[in-house]
C-alpha cells in the first residue's frame, strides 16, 4: 500500500507514524566521507533505493509537520536475516532480527510522537 493512501487513516488516529527501515548505505554523508567504510562500497541499486527512501522520509516529514503524523528513518545496522547467509553474518557480528528491530519498535511505541524527520540507529543520529 502506498503511504499516501494511508495518510487519511493516520490523520484520524491520535497520532500517526511513518517509520521506514533504511541503511547507512543510503547515507550520502557516509558515502562521501573518505574515512567511512561506506565510501568504498559500490552497490548502486541498493544504495540508490535506500537514498531514495531517505528522501521520501524527509519529504513526508516536511509535508506532514503540522499534523499528528511523524516520518522517520531507522537504520537497523547489519542484521542476520534469512535473505542472506545468516550464519556467516552472525559469525561476523550481525545483530539478531530482534536487535535490529529494536529502534523501530522504540519509535513506534513512543507516546510523545515528537521526533520527525530523523535518521537514527540504536547508536543515535545517522548522517543523511
Amino acid at each position: 500500500m502506498s503511504i499516501t493512501l494511508a495518510i487519511p487513516l493516520l490523520k484520524k488516529a491520535p497520532f500517526g507514524k511513518i517509520i521506514t527501515i533504511t541503511s547507512d548505505m543510503g547515507s550520502l554523508g557516509l558515502a562521501t566521507d573518505p574515512t567511512s567504510m561506506f565510501s568504498k562500497i559500490i552497490a548502486f541499486p541498493y544504495q540508490a533505493s535506500k537514498t531514495a527512501l531517505n528522501a521520501m522520509v524527509v519529504s513526508y516529514s516536511k509535508e506532514l509537520k503540522d499534523t499528528n503524523i511523524t516520518s522517520n528513518a531507522v537504520n537497523p545496522g547489519m542484521t542476520a536475516t534469512d535473505l542472506m547467509d545468516k550464519k556467516a553474518f552472525e559469525a561476523n557480528g550481525a545483530k539478531t532480527v530482534e536487535q535490529g528491530a529494536a529502534r523501530a519498535i522504540e519509535l513506534a511505541l513512543d507516546p510523545k510522537n515528537e521526533l520527525n524527520g530523523t535518521f537514527t540507529s540504536d547508536q543515535g543520529p545517522e548522517p543523511w
